[in-house]
Parts: C-alpha cells; sequence; structure tokens
C-alpha cells in the first residue's frame, strides 16, 4: 500500500526583493495569484493649488494551470511600479482614485475630497487571512484663500490604508504653508496630498508616499 502524501496549502506573499523569477513546486498544477501593483505619491502644493491624492495601485486576481518546474516572471511593484505574473500585469496608480484637489485660483475655500477605497484579494475569498482591501487612493489637500473660514479639512484617505490629504487653517491676513500629506500604510495605497500654500511668501507642501505592492501566490502542494 502506498504512503499517503501530505497536502499542504501555501499563501506565498512576494516582496520587490523577490523579483526575478517563481518556479513551480513539485506537485503544484494550479495557482491562484493576487497582484496589486504601487500605489502613488500624493501631489506637492503651490500657492495656486492643493496637491491631489495619489492613485491606488491596482488589484488583479486569477487562476492557471501550471506544471511543476516551469519558471514564470515575478515583478512586485514597488510605490508607482506595476506587478507582473508571467503574462499577467496590475498596473500602478490604476486601482482607488485618489482624491482630486482644486486646481487655479478663484475658487473658494474647500475642504480636500477623500480618495476611494481599495479592492479586495482573491474577490474576498479568504477573509481571515486578508481581511482589508488593497489599492486604496490617497485624499486630497484642502484649498485655502486666508478668508477666514477656520480649519479645513483634507480628504480622508480610502479604506485601507491610502494616505490622507492635509488639512490647513484658513486664516485672513497670515501666511499659511503648505501642509505635507499623509503617507499611505497598506500594500498599493496611494499617498495624501498636500494643502494649498495661503498665499505669496508661504511655503508648498509635499505630498505623502505612496505604499508598494504585493503579489500573492496561493496553491496546494505536496508536504
Amino acid at each position: 500500500m502506498l504512503p499517503k502524501v501530505k497536502i499542504v496549502e501555501v499563501f506565498e506573499e512576494l516582496s520587490p526583493q523577490d523579483n526575478g523569477y517563481w518556479e513551480v513546486p513539485d506537485g503544484v498544477y494550479e495557482v491562484e495569484f493576487a497582484l496589486v501593483a504601487g500605489g502613488l505619491n500624493g501631489g506637492y502644493s503651490d500657492i495656486y493649488n492643493a496637491g491631489s491624492g495619489g492613485n491606488g495601485g491596482g488589484v488583479l486576481t486569477g487562476t492557471i494551470s501550471v506544471n511543476p518546474g516551469v519558471t514564470y516572471r515575478v515583478v512586485v511593484g514597488d510605490i508607482g511600479g506595476d506587478s507582473i505574473f508571467g503574462i499577467y500585469q496590475a498596473i500602478a496608480g490604476k486601482g482607488g482614485r485618489g482624491g482630486y484637489g482644486v486646481e487655479g485660483d478663484g475658487h473658494d475655500p474647500s475642504r480636500g475630497n477623500p480618495g476611494q477605497d481599495g479592492s479586495y484579494v482573491f474577490n474576498n475569498k479568504y477573509p481571515d487571512r486578508y481581511p482589508y482591501p488593497m489599492g486604496a487612493g490617497g485624499g486630497s489637500g484642502a484649498y485655502t484663500r486666508g478668508w477666514d473660514k477656520g480649519f479645513l479639512s483634507g480628504g480622508k484617505g480610502g479604506n485601507h490604508g491610502g494616505g490622507d490629504g492635509a488639512g490647513a487653517e484658513d486664516t485672513e491676513g497670515v501666511i499659511i504653508n503648505g501642509e505635507n500629506g499623509g503617507n499611505a500604510t497598506y500594500y498599493g495605497g496611494g499617498g495624501g496630498g498636500a494643502s494649498k500654500a495661503s498665499n505669496s511668501g508661504a511655503t508648498s507642501g509635499r505630498g505623502g508616499s505612496g505604499y508598494r505592492g504585493i503579489i500573492i501566490l496561493h496553491y496546494f502542494k505536496n508536504g
């Protein structure tokens, strides 16, 4: 009587340090993959514009038949980079759309716009392992004019981990520097946009950093 073969379930998570080629393990004939591209940085501001939120990275899920020993090209997108597995590709900055800051002078002071939420990998089939959506957009920064409107909040980053847009105090007769947007904190998240600098002499704000992507390979192999 032949001995029983132990079957092991694997969720293999790849980072940019794993870029190169992935070889199909022994006993594996099907792989379910989730690709998350890197999110974009949030936009800088100046005395005319509030910074836009960075778009989140695209999320792509699929299943392919494979054979042991075959290799597949793997590229895990860093900030602003695409993620690639074989012929499949998730595009950077194409996931949750970032909130858009007001552009150009002549607009009323306003709060920032929120970023769009991300998407669940594997279509949320494994909520215990991957409970949060990925590829959320960043919020945009607040738009100030010095009209004594008080504090104007930045746009909230999308769920989960999109960077928050920067808020700013809109105070008449005072030079208000642009505030920096918040950094994204989860896979594929876009950075938050900077708030507008109030008037001439004010310093521009910096957009928040996007967050890198990830590739997840799910398969069953002989233990």
